[in-house]
């Protein structure tokens, strides 16, 4: 009896032991996947905060092009305006220049207009 007792309690330190390395080998391999889990969440993660540089620096760019179309726009209105108030200003030169040859014209009528005055007295 005390044999069979004994068979029987190594039977289940046996069993026992079975069940323990089992665990110990599901956990292993429970292990395993996350283990990849981790891995993969980290390469996920890595892809998006490259994807977030790459859309950050698509955005900076965007916006440098911008501000240079702005200032590209900007020279143009002040170029336009130069050449504007230049064509003013000729035309008024332009004006004046007429305004004198007439005026000079008409003195030298009037002088010639005095001149045949005497003559004719």
């Amino acid at each position: 009896q005390k044999a069979k007792t004994l068979r029987a309690h190594q039977q289940k330190t046996k069993t026992l032991r079975v069940h323990q390395q089992k665990a110990k080998t599901l956990r292993v391999h429970q292990q395993k996947p996350k283990t990849q889990r981790v891995r993969q969440q980290k390469a996920k993660t890595q892809r998006v905060q490259q994807q977030k540089a790459n859309t950050l620096r698509v955005q900076q760019q965007t916006a440098k092009t911008l501000r240079v179309h702005q200032e590209k726009a900007k020279n143009l209105r002040v170029q336009h305006k130069t050449a504007k108030t230049l064509r003013v200003q000729q035309q008024k030169a332009q004006t004046l220049r007429v305004q004198q040859q007439t005026a000079k014209t008409l003195r030298v009528q009037q002088q010639k207009a005095q001149t045949l005055r005497v003559q004719q007295q």
